[in-house]
């Protein structure tokens, strides 16, 4: 037995056959880059014959020694059939080369391997010093300057043109799989932000007939995608132009967001995600499209590698479900869900509950552990939504006016059911994401202690409450997906 085990290692160094592949990869990428700029895929589909190497190469122009080895690559990929003819070798195309890889296709990636060879291949070059510097290197594939990434990825109309043939040639691929993966038709408007070229919001209308959708780009996106991908027959699919960091966003019941997250630092992430809750319909969702990566961080293979693109491309990258439900969760959204399709993406949908208040926008410095304050006084009623248009900084103290009438009212971000004439309500603001009150009551637990009507602060005691539990069972997906220890929790910890 130990003589088996010793051979099966011993064969197992001695021919590295594994590693061997790893280091040819990247000359079967080109040998299928070049066969498609070349022609070779849609020559054959319309020659509707098998043709010889002689034949092909006066066809393309190209050597015909050249072309007989391009070729015997290609048939040793199974990307061609070789055809015997008294002595002579002829080549037609497979199934998957007639429909993947000639132009002519609908749901041909072609142009997406075009960019793959054009643009990524480039980048690639450099990843060794993007990890050694932890950044894009835009500006040693192109010379230009990535400090702007869209001014960088869109730096000519060509570029820009052959980005979104990108993105349409995904969706008509993967597009159909991620609206459906969860039930969308309750949804009748959406917006598409960052829609590019319109792909992913024509499978929305063709998967759910009575929805609307609005594609929100950038507005010389916008333009390219009129006049290259749209005809008079997509008629409920509408633009609007903007930046969406900066310009406000249509007011819609979904949002989608594909392909974008992944772009972005998490900090710009939660930016996002913070201005699309804001302008969601209450009762609202925001579906997620990405390539999640598996929580144990073991795969998929695919979303791990196009981390590292991330890396060589953008300011962002993939990450886990439980990831991109904190982000959801930190920014207002509740009841986060997510399927894997099998393919490359998947999808994650959040909800913005119907009673939503957009919730306590408490700012960086009140995340750390810092005390908002809500008190009386002030002028007119002001909701909890509203706090970060009148904020007293005091250190980490935020304060807020609420009604110096007295008058009975409810402030359920508080806990509290009244606010009395001269009290004031307080309570600790978390230190982990800016987790608000929200998350305790819309899963309907009741941790604030009555003390929280005359202005004490209210605690949830790990100890006494054992809805105190259930609530800090909820907050582990967040707590490890930032690699935080629940255990050095105090027991007496307000959120």
């Amino acid at each position: 037995m130990a003589e088996d085990q010793d051979l099966s290692v011993s064969a197992a160094v001695t021919y590295p056959r594994k590693i061997l592949e790893y280091m040819e990869g990247f000359l079967i990428s080109k040998v299928v880059f070049s066969s498609c700029e070349l022609g070779v895929f849609d020559l054959l589909l319309g020659a509707e014959r098998p043709l010889s190497a002689e034949e092909i190469s006066r066809a393309l122009g190209t050597s015909v020694d050249g072309t007989e080895r391009l070729l015997a690559a290609c048939s040793g990929l199974q990307l061609l059939n070789i055809h015997q003819d008294n002595g002579r070798c002829l080549y037609s195309n497979t199934d998957q080369a007639s429909v993947y890889l000639t132009r002519s296709s609908p749901v041909s990636l072609s142009q997406s391997i075009q960019y793959s060879s054009r643009t990524i291949y480039l980048c690639w070059h450099y990843l060794t010093d993007a990890v050694r510097e932890g950044r894009n290197q835009y500006e040693k594939a192109f010379g230009v300057d990535a400090q702007d990434l869209f001014q960088a990825l869109y730096r000519s109309d060509e570029e820009m043109v052959k980005f979104m043939q990108l993105m349409n040639s995904i969706w008509n691929i993967c597009g159909k799989d991620v609206v459906t993966a969860f039930d969308l038709s309750p949804f009748k408007t959406i917006c598409d932000l960052g829609g590019c070229s319109g792909a992913l919001a024509k499978q929305c209308t063709s998967a759910y007939p009575e929805c609307t959708v609005t594609i929100f780009d950038l507005p010389k996106v916008v333009r390219t995608s009129r006049e290259n991908f749209f005809t008079e027959a997509n008629q409920r699919i509408g633009f609007c132009e903007g930046d969406f960091f900066k310009d406000p966003l249509p007011e819609a019941d979904l949002y989608v967001l594909a392909r974008i997250l992944h772009d972005w630092t998490d900090q710009r992430c939660l930016e996002l995600l913070r201005r699309v809750h804001g302008a969601c319909r209450p009762g609202g969702s925001v579906l997620l499209v990405e390539a999640l990566l598996y929580e144990d961080g073991s795969g998929p293979l695919t979303a791990q590698l196009y981390s590292l693109n991330m890396l060589v491309q953008t300011e962002g990258r993939e990450r886990s479900a439980a990831q991109y439900a904190a982000l959801l969760t930190a920014a207002g959204f509740s009841n986060v869900q997510h399927r894997f399709t099998g393919k490359i993406y998947d999808a994650v949908l959040a909800r913005k509950e119907a009673d939503d208040l957009h919730g306590l926008d408490v700012p960086e410095e009140g995340i750390d552990g810092g005390r908002a304050v809500m008190g009386v006084g002030g002028g007119e009623e002001q909701k909890c939504r509203n706090v970060m248009n009148n904020i007293k900084r005091e250190g980490k103290i935020y304060k807020q006016g609420i009604d110096d009438k007295g008058e009975e009212r409810k402030v359920r971000k508080a806990g509290n059911t009244k606010t009395r004439r001269g009290k004031t309500a307080e309570w600790e603001v978390g230190g982990i994401m800016g987790r608000k009150t929200r998350l305790i009551e819309n899963r309907k637990i009741n941790l604030c202690s009555s003390e929280g009507l005359n202005g004490t602060a209210m605690e949830m005691n790990w100890k006494e409450r054992r809805e105190g539990e259930r609530c800090k069972e909820s907050i582990l997906p967040l707590l490890q997906a930032y690699r935080l220890n629940s255990d050095s929790l105090p027991l007496s910890f307000s959120l």
